[in-house]
């Protein structure tokens, strides 16, 4: 893992920030590539229902196909 991105995937994690906060908050607006945000991909991903930063290995998919966190599918099985 790049450091850029690991620094960015730890800020990141557990939090319901912006990927733009993120990195205008470690400087990192204008230096990120498209590659490597693409990257940040593989290592987290943001909830489409909670908002929350998640690990990548717990991403599950919504009945709208949207990624969405372990405790987000879990309230939506336990809801039906």
């Amino acid at each position: 893992m790049f450091d850029k991105i690991g620094e960015l995937v730890s800020y990141l994690l557990n939090t319901s920030m912006s990927l733009e906060q993120g990195l205008r908050d470690l400087g990192y607006e204008e230096e990120m590539t498209e590659d490597e945000l693409t990257e940040l991909n593989t290592y987290i991903f943001q909830c489409a229902e909670c908002g929350y930063w998640c690990e990548a290995c717990e991403a599950n998919t919504n009945y709208y196909g949207d990624l969405i966190c372990v405790d987000c599918l879990n309230m939506d099985v336990y809801q039906d």
